[in-house]
């Protein structure tokens, strides 16, 4: 079931530069020997380094992958991240339907920085885990095992979010947030996504869309600011987004933003539009009809996909935005047409905020099940 020794193993990526996992070794999976392998780890560590060593733990950090490609992704914005958020992180390769190789395998190892100021080594754990078929089924136990006591944990699931809630039941015992991309839901959906986050009580659900977003968010509402007001808003008539395939969830979270915040209601999805994308008729607070138009594009500077959003009102005012640069867009409003800045984080970055106060934002649940009613 497992591999055993302490014969010396790369950890994933090859050859490691400088400031990233010190060393990997082969240990048994049992939960002792991991144990006893991060302790001799340590121990080497401080013999080899002149500086002084602090071990550093924040945050428990499972990242959950199914995919090879996805895990090296991940693994390097893990390595990123602890020298933001000091985690033990706990990498799962998870092959349910393999049908060769060792059932558990686990190597283990350190990531060290030189912390603010200089001199004193800053260093978190990492524990690398590839299950095989049923090896799958000892994943959750051993994950609950390995986690520090008394430090919050986050499952961050790396890849498509999941589209079955027993397939996470299993692995969120004891978590604190889970951390998902919608950007990567299948067709767009985000249907299964609330269902996933009321798995368990306290389970926060984060969406890095969501925190990937917030820039455009900001600058919508900015847009009626005083002296502008926000008696456009309810004078609005028309809405049309341009997005790419994969900037759809960001589109549908950000409609379910406003209608949450504006008590609109979604009257009826159209069936036909001459825009290729997806329409809907609205009913805003005072029951007058709202259009809304999703048009997709081949291609956006945003990693969001999420490319241009105008709405017009009925006394021929336009709002909104188009994208021109990755960190530059085009605002219509009150003022004419402006250049303002509205950059989206790397991945890294989303991951501190998801780690962070912003990870906790309840607004998203709210705007969740709101874009949840234009799929239906």
């Amino acid at each position: 079931m497992a591999t055993a020794g302490t014969s010396i193993k790369a950890p994933m990526g090859g050859p490691q530069p400088e400031g990233t996992p010190l060393a990997g070794y082969a240990v048994s999976v049992d939960v002792g020997g991991i144990e006893k392998e991060l302790a001799a780890l340590w121990r080497t560590q401080s013999k080899e380094k002149s500086a002084a060593l602090t071990r550093a733990c924040a945050w428990n950090l499972v990242v959950y992958c199914s995919d090879d490609g996805a895990m090296t992704k991940a693994k390097l914005t893990a390595d990123a991240l602890v020298h933001a958020v000091p985690t033990r992180t706990i990498l799962v390769l998870n092959h349910p339907y393999a049908t060769s190789g060792p059932e558990l395998e686990a190597w283990v190892s350190a990531n060290c920085h030189v912390g603010a100021g200089g001199g004193k080594l800053l260093c978190t754990e990492e524990i690398h885990i590839e299950s095989r078929a049923k090896g799958s089924e000892l994943v959750p136990s051993l994950l609950r095992a390995l986690v520090v006591p008394d430090v919050p944990t986050a499952l961050w699931w790396a890849g498509p979010p999941p589209d079955n809630a027993s397939a996470v039941r299993v692995l969120v015992s004891g978590v604190d947030r889970l951390i998902v991309d919608s950007m990567q839901a299948p067709g767009g959906s985000l249907s299964k996504l609330a269902h996933v986050g009321g798995l368990l009580d306290g389970l926060v659900l984060v969406d890095l869309n969501w925190l990937r977003t917030a820039t455009l968010r900001s600058l919508l509402a900015s847009m009626f600011d005083p002296p502008v007001g926000a008696e456009a808003l309810f004078k609005m008539r028309h809405m049309r987004l341009e997005v790419t395939e994969a900037g759809l969830p960001a589109a549908k979270l950000m409609l379910g933003w406003l209608i949450s915040r504006l008590k609109w209601t979604v009257s009826e999805r159209l069936p036909s539009s001459s825009v290729a994308g997806a329409s809907w008729r609205l009913r805003s607070r005072d029951d007058t009809g709202l259009g809304i138009d999703i048009a997709i594009v081949t291609g956006s500077p945003r990693a969001s996909g999420l490319h241009s959003m105008h709405f017009d009102t009925d006394d021929g005012r336009r709002f909104g935005f188009t994208s021109r640069e990755r960190e530059v867009v085009d605002v219509v409003g009150a003022r004419g047409t402006r250049e303002l800045s509205a950059g989206e984080p790397p991945i890294e970055q989303l991951l501190v905020a998801a780690l962070g106060a912003r990870g906790r934002d309840r607004l998203y649940a709210v705007a969740l099940h709101r874009a949840m009613e234009l799929e239906r």
